[in-house]
């Protein structure tokens, strides 16, 4: 009888822990696959984040730029007019020199204000896939690496000093054009200095380019 009355105490007592247990481990397998979907489905935005960063960083690198950009900024009508008056400064008139000048206002930062657009818009889709990276990194960290956010970043910083340096390179434009027109010839000591730092700028935006080309072969390596 004593038996009887322990068995029946004992199945009270196991199938409510059975119960329990199930309901547990059902809790988990439910967790671990909400747990599995929502890191795929970050992967997929980061993986579109992914493929946006390489085609804005392939166009921001020729210094070009998107259909959005273009539609914002539009280069001037007499760009060729321009570019030809640039190139032979230091033979230019007078009055030549002066059709330059005003060419300037309307051509004269188009290249510099578009990189500036297309840098800023490289910079904000990397936060973006950074803010996915970071909530991946708790389901995923070892994943997270792969996207290598950290040379996507070194990417936009020389990126960013590009486009620091096509804009000081448009202001020493001016200042020569200026200098030129107040009297001054190609061979004046002030408009040497300012050609000599144009040069340094153009060296610089070489090896800057070229340190971009290495760094996203890393990406795709």
């Amino acid at each position: 009888m004593q038996e009887h009355i322990k068995s029946q105490s004992f199945i009270k007592i196991a199938f409510p822990l059975i119960g329990l247990a199930v309901t547990i481990a059902i809790g988990a397998f439910v967790a671990h696959y909400n747990q599995q979907k929502v890191a795929s489905s970050i992967k997929e935005h980061l993986d579109t984040q992914a493929n946006k960063l390489w085609d804005l960083a392939v166009v921001t690198d020729r210094n070009g730029a998107d259909e959005v950009i273009s539609r914002i900024i539009a280069d001037c009508p007499r760009r060729g007019e321009y570019e030809t008056l640039l190139n032979e400064l230091g033979i230019l008139s007078k009055k030549e020199l002066i059709t330059v000048q005003n060419l300037y206002e309307s051509c004269g930062s188009f290249y510099a204000e578009r990189k500036a657009l297309m840098v800023s818009k490289l910079a904000r889709e990397l936060e973006i896939a950074d803010e996915y990276a970071e909530v991946l990194s708790y389901l995923d960290k070892k994943t997270v690496s792969s996207y290598k956010l950290d040379t996507w970043k070194e990417i936009v910083s020389k990126e960013e000093m590009r486009s620091s340096l096509l804009s000081d390179q448009t202001i020493i434009q001016s200042k020569i054009i200026a200098l030129l027109i107040s009297g001054a010839t190609s061979s004046s000591k002030d408009v040497r200095a300012l050609v000599q730092e144009a040069q340094e700028i153009t060296e610089l935006l070489n090896v800057q380019d070229h340190e971009i080309d290495t760094l996203r072969g890393k990406i795709k390596s």
